[in-house]
């Protein structure tokens, strides 16, 4: 169960949906493996904490789910398949490395 204040900023959900999922559906190592991909992803991130990590990518989540545009519906299903098949690589991406 989650349980929001509110006086919670806009988009709070999904900040805590995205934890929700992480920390219960994945394990610490494949966490960890995420942490790692993430900081490797660009020097600035190096020196964060697995917890701030957590956090960034929690906001991030948030952002996104949090864009308030209206798109047309060609666009709409372009973003779709390309979501998709974004997702399917970072599934297969941490699949392999749960598996090596």
């Amino acid at each position: 169960c989650i349980t929001l204040s509110r006086k919670a900023e806009a988009g709070v959900e999904y900040h805590e949906a995205y934890h929700r999922v992480s920390l219960l559906m994945l394990n610490k190592e494949q966490r960890q493996k995420i942490y790692d991909e993430f900081k490797k992803s660009n020097s600035a991130y190096s020196k964060l904490s697995n917890k701030e990590i957590e956090e960034l990518l929690a906001d991030s989540f948030m952002d996104y789910m949090m864009q308030n545009e209206e798109p047309t519906w060609r666009f709409k299903i372009k973003q779709w398949f390309i979501h998709f098949n974004r997702c399917l690589k970072l599934f297969v991406m941490v699949i392999l490395k749960i598996i090596n």
